[in-house]
């Protein structure tokens, strides 16, 4: 990594915000299409307005990035197709994306697409990092919840660009491992829908019932983060670009954050007058750094507020300032000119600017003046009539026969039609070209053998009672698994270990004691455990054929498909590999690295025990704490149950049913298994999930 300075990255969730943050001092800007957005309720741009965004941005040095960043369904990987084909030709400096399959579809057909990996994708290990490089991103949008230390160590492992969150609103769960708001309410944050549930009350309750917390405290509820005064810390981690959070916030609190990080992008120390501008303009209930010292905790929460009034309490100075930021032009740009007039020959024009050179030539020959003929300075005068165009004339050079004419009509269009072949010189990349049309993917895994019944479990009590039951294949955590491996093994059924879908540097897996099969919950483990069969686990977010086809290619041997995919999306997919559905069990809400439980209490304190969250509703949602990791996973309240509904799943390339066990029983286990090999009806409260959404 080189020592260049940093790049301000700067949101934009329309064109008029965007000239506002290149103005201010943006470096690049990323903006969000009307569709595959993962901001789907910022206004966004359009096909013309990215054009003109493009266009802008690359005449004041500044970059745009699309974000693409939501997963994809089969039958929108046509449209998805167009958008990136479109983005490409107009010049989009590069794509931001989540879903694996969109990254096969950029690599086969835009070979020379730029491509960075969204944060989305759950990068937080030089791992991942490594296998984002080699899968052709060229950068990687880290997440959230990574140190100074963890962030530096990336850098040194790994040879690919680093971006970090430096301002803005902050997720409670790891992003792309979030499925709160699209269980509850239907909307997906993978799908750019996120309701934002996490800034709800909630009361944390312990095994008894016991209140822990506090009733309705905001305990999902993180303050913005701010980190203008550790761009020092940040050079030293070789971080290349500062993002800004917030398409979905307005031109004053974009023109500015952007100003102020671009005063400050070579460090030094921030004026108190400077933060508390950045708090005015938009921060609930003050900053918090995050995750970058390795220090969390209430302090983090807007634990007893819901800052409901956030939008409303900007000064009047301050929006005098925003007024003022947005106010401002960028100079124009100087261009050279090169003009030769010679007798019965067209007009010669160059000009250049930017690093580009552009010629013209006219269609009108010069003539002999048969009055005034035409001067240098009034060549140079029409040169420089650049009106609404962002160019001004700098040095002219005019070579002039003596005593020749040509009409002021023909010198003007000369200039429109050079200026305008620059403008495109500057803003459009030169590229290889489109690789082909999209084809669709065909065939399948052909697997048309008996499903299996695969349980997974959380503690070796369950594994027992799973394997009695009769389940073909027991999944046990890898916690559970390292402490009882030797039991484990010895399962009538075979046992395969869930890796941990957040692995810190710190405290990595130990290869070593893996059995045969793992599931790999991030992208990270998807080819690391070599000489083991791996199936890609549901937390990776495969939710169309491109992306089972790119785990194919990545040595993966099956996979479990997204819970959030509807029974006529499961029926599209064209699985190259073996599939396994998720039919019954809680699904995991949120990985959140914040642990409620500290929170609750004020101080670390958790135990094995589950808690549950309780909503405004009343409504409880177990919550499990991993002391490895110092993580919590929030699930759902209901299990999804499809027992009686079997029949109507997908068969073709299905080689498993999944079943989730959080806390249930071994008793209930055995009348799960019962349920579902007779296709009985559940008599307790259930979800069906995504199965039935939107078919």
């Amino acid at each position: 990594m080189s020592d260049c300075k940093f790049e301000i990255l700067s949101p934009a969730g329309s064109f008029d915000t965007l000239v506002c943050a290149v103005n201010n001092g943006a470096d690049a800007v990323y903006i969000g299409g009307q569709s595959f957005s993962a901001r789907k309720n910022a206004v966004n741009f359009s096909n013309e307005e990215i054009l003109s965004a493009v266009r802008y941005a690359h005449l004041h040095n500044a970059k745009v990035y699309v974000t693409l960043n939501t997963l994809v369904a089969d039958s929108e990987l046509k449209e998805a197709y167009d958008f990136t084909a479109f983005c490409y030709r107009a010049g989009v400096d590069a794509l931001i994306i989540q879903d694996l399959g969109i990254l096969h579809m950029v690599r086969s057909y835009f070979p020379d697409f730029e491509i960075h990996a969204s944060t989305q994708m759950t990068v937080h290990n030089a791992a991942g990092a490594r296998l984002a490089k080699e899968m052709g991103f060229k950068r990687v949008v880290l997440s959230r919840e990574l140190s100074f230390e963890e962030i530096k160590k990336i850098s040194r492992s790994v040879d690919i660009e680093l971006e970090v969150f430096v301002h803005g609103a902050l997720c409670m769960s790891y992003s792309g491992q979030c499925l709160m708001s699209s269980f509850l309410g239907a909307r997906s944050g993978n799908r750019g829908a996120c309701a934002q549930p996490c800034r709800l009350p909630y009361t944390l309750l312990d095994k008894s019932g016991k209140d822990v917390s506090g009733r309705d405290k905001y305990l999902l509820s993180l303050k913005d983060l701010c980190l203008v005064d550790e761009i020092d810390t940040l050079r030293e981690c070789k971080v290349t670009s500062l993002k800004i959070e917030g398409r979905m916030k307005s031109s004053d609190y974009v023109s500015i954050v952007t100003s102020i990080y671009n005063k400050y992008r070579n460090g030094g120390k921030v004026s108190g007058e400077d933060l508390s501008i950045l708090k005015n303009i938009f921060s609930r209930s003050g900053f918090t750094k995050g995750y970058l010292n390795a220090d969390t905790g209430r302090h983090m929460l807007n634990y007893n507020q819901n800052n409901d009034k956030v939008y409303s309490n900007i000064s009047e100075s301050v929006k005098s300032l925003a007024d003022e930021l947005k106010s401002i032009t960028p100079p124009k740009i100087p261009f050279t000119a090169k003009a030769c007039v010679s007798m019965a020959k067209p007009m010669e024009l160059t000009v250049c600017a930017m690093g580009k050179t552009v010629n013209v030539t006219g269609s009108i020959p010069a003539q002999e003046a048969v009055s005034v003929p035409l001067t240098e300075e009034r060549i140079i005068s029409q040169l420089a009539k650049t009106g609404a165009t962002e160019f001004e004339l700098g040095d002219a050079a005019i070579t002039l026969d003596e005593g020749v004419s040509l009409p002021v009509k023909e010198i003007n269009e000369l200039r429109r039609s050079a200026l305008s072949m620059l403008t495109d010189a500057v803003c459009l990349p030169e590229r290889l070209g489109v690789n082909g049309q999209f084809q669709p993917c065909i065939g399948s895994a052909g697997f048309d053998g008996k499903v299996s019944f695969n349980a997974e479990v959380m503690t070796l009590e369950q594994a027992h009672a799973a394997a009695m039951a009769g389940f073909d294949k027991v999944l046990v955590p890898y916690s559970l698994y390292e402490k009882h491996k030797a039991e484990l093994d010895g399962l009538p059924a075979l046992a395969a270990v869930i890796l941990p879908p957040i692995v810190r540097d710190m405290n990595p897996v130990d290869d070593d004691i893996l059995p045969c099969e793992v599931y790999a919950s991030n992208i990270s483990q998807i080819n690391y455990a070599s000489g083991h069969t791996v199936t890609a686990d549901f937390r990776i977010n495969t939710f169309n054929s491109y992306a089972v086809k790119l785990l194919k290619e990545q040595g993966v041997h099956s996979v479990c498909l997204s819970p959030e995919l509807n029974l006529r999306q499961i029926h599209l997919l064209t699985s190259s590999l073996p599939a396994e559905l998720i039919v019954y069990g809680r699904i995991p809400l949120m990985t959140v690295q914040n642990c409620v439980v500290k929170s609750a209490h004020g101080r670390c304190s958790c135990t094995d025990d589950v808690y549950y969250l309780r909503d405004r509703k009343g409504v409880k949602f177990p919550v499990f704490t991993h002391k490895g990791s110092c993580t919590n996973t929030i699930y759902n309240s209901t299990p999804v149950y499809m027992a009686d509904r079997l029949s109507e799943l997908p068969r073709e390339g299905i080689c498993a049913y999944r079943f989730i066990f959080t806390t249930e029983t071994p008793d209930h286990i055995e009348s799960i298994i019962f349920n579902y090999k007779n296709s009985l009806k559940y008599d307790g409260d259930f979800t069906r999930g995504h199965y039935y959404r939107g078919v």
